[in-house]
């Protein structure tokens, strides 16, 4: 094993003289039923922007290929699962995730922390790979391991290798009808500030639907609370500004139509604007507000923090799954 990281990083020196970027491609994706994460293991080094756009590009083609295959026999494997007595219920992506150590630590977590989600591992050599789904109730090790079991079965099936211009035109049809887009997400812009709850998982457009309105029912009882505490009259004082400006709707500038201002990938603090982001599960919150003269970034980003709480993107349960997936050795998602 030592060896062969050993040469790996040989590799990515030698190629480091001409290669302008190095990366691994990974990606998420999500169903009614579960989220399927993928992350190879090998990172390429590439000599410029558009080899590393078509590398990824065709990597991205093959996951969701893939993912569109074997989509509707995970969903039959974990409604199987549900008739069979093991408690998994719709997938909730505001949920946070317990990666275990191994499938026994399922009888480990706190009773208290359920309704979750866990993490079936289905890794192999090629890249790290696992689903997640929405327990509602302790799991035994048993029905943690045959849940797994039958996801790795249907997750690592040999690809089908025979190239033609009908399976092409089949493929193309599935990715066209599928249409994923990324992020889903919806926004509002109020007088002294502007949410945006979404989430960089990518659904098919049959699916979104649902998800946009979970979406959208968040941000709608989130606004009044967000509201009601930027109203107050020592907002400015915890905020540590000397007022706050109007947060005018952002231009949409962004290739994919999102306000060039307010995605998931704008900075902390850009011109006028400050934003704060806060994740429920794998759904990002993000506040933003228009500060207006000088301020301290630390003292504003804790108050927009303290905020977002306040307004319910944390809470006892949440805060508990995640003391019990640090508890029990796993990776907070």
């Amino acid at each position: 094993m030592k060896l062969g990281v050993t040469v790996v990083v040989a590799s990515v020196c030698l190629l480091a003289a001409e290669a302008q970027a190095s990366s691994g491609y990974g990606n998420s994706l999500a169903s009614p039923s579960f989220r399927y994460v993928y992350v190879e293991n090998v990172r390429k080094a590439f000599v410029d922007a558009e080899q590393s756009r078509s590398y990824m590009a065709s990597h991205d083609r093959e996951l969701k290929l893939r993912f569109l295959e074997f989509q509707t026999s995970a969903e039959k494997a974990i409604a199987d699962a549900r008739k069979a007595g093991t408690p998994v219920g719709s997938y909730d992506l505001f949920l946070p995730a317990v990666r275990l150590q191994k499938p026994a630590d399922v009888t480990k977590i706190d009773r208290k922390a359920y309704p979750l989600n866990l993490v079936l591992d289905v890794s192999d050599d090629k890249a790290q790979a696992h689903f997640e789904v929405t327990a509602t109730k302790p799991w035994t090790s048993a029905q943690m391991t045959s849940l797994t079991t039958a996801l790795r079965k249907i997750a690592t099936s040999a690809p089908n290798d025979n190239q033609s211009e009908e399976r092409t035109k089949r493929e193309k049809a599935m990715l066209d009808a599928a249409a994923f887009a990324v992020p889903i997400a919806v926004t509002h812009v109020d007088d002294r500030f502007a949410l945006y709850v979404g989430t960089v998982t990518e659904v098919a457009s049959k699916d979104r639907a649902g998800l946009l309105a979970a979406l959208q029912a968040k941000l709608d009882k989130l606004v009044p609370s967000l509201r009601t505490n930027l109203a107050m009259k020592d907002v400015t004082t915890r905020l540590g500004v000397t007022a706050l400006n109007p947060v005018k709707k952002p231009i949409d500038n962004h290739p994919q139509k999102l306000p060039g201002a307010f995605h998931p990938w704008g900075p902390l603090v850009s011109g006028d604007l400050v934003r704060m982001n806060l994740a429920m599960g794998n759904v990002d919150v993000i506040l933003m507000i228009a500060p207006k003269g000088k301020y301290d970034w630390g003292k504003t980003s804790a108050a927009m923090t303290t905020i977002l709480r306040d307004a319910g993107i944390a809470d006892a349960h949440r805060d508990l799954i995640e003391q019990e997936a640090n508890r029990l050795g796993g990776e907070r998602r």
